[in-house]
């Protein structure tokens, strides 16, 4: 018998033998397979929720900036209207609101930005509680800088109007 024969020439033992290996090692294709399969879904599954979990974050801090920017809004029409305590009580809200919920969020650089902000509130809220009639323009002052804040921290994007239909 030669060193290498031919399949037709194996005996049919042989041939048993090589068929009965194949079979035994079909499952482990299979099962390998599925494996990887699901390595790489769970890869695109946990990459795609990690997005998810950075869109939501990003999406909190633009809306509690828009929250502020509509409470600092306010202010400045209720001090244009002439009352002083409502637009002192929102202008309040809106500096606190600032130091808890938006400035541990932001980068150094606008954090510095954002304390300068913060800055403006004692003579905001003094010239209120006075009823200053200065008091409309230095909240518009304040609101003007605080939406070149927004702009910088990159917040002012996340929200978009659709044209009305």
């Amino acid at each position: 018998m030669t060193a290498t024969t031919s399949p037709r020439s194996a005996t049919p033992r042989a041939r048993a033998a090589r068929r009965r290996g194949a079979a035994e090692r079909t499952p482990l294709w299979i099962v390998g397979a599925l494996v990887i399969g699901f390595l790489i879904g769970f890869g695109s599954q946990f990459g795609g929720a990690r997005q998810a979990r950075h869109d939501a974050a990003y999406s909190s801090r633009a809306l509690a900036a828009s929250h502020l920017e509509a409470t600092l809004g306010s202010a400045v029409m209720e001090a244009q209207g002439g009352h002083f305590e409502l637009a002192r009580q929102r202008a309040s809200a809106f500096f606190s609101d600032l130091q808890r919920r938006l400035l541990p969020t932001l980068d150094d650089e606008t954090k510095s930005a954002a304390r300068d902000v913060v800055a403006q509130r004692d003579p905001i809220i003094t010239a209120l509680a006075r009823s200053d009639p200065a008091s409309p323009s230095l909240l518009a002052e304040a609101l003007t800088r605080y939406r070149a804040l927004v702009h910088r921290a990159g917040l002012d994007s996340a929200v978009t109007v659709a044209p009305a239909p």
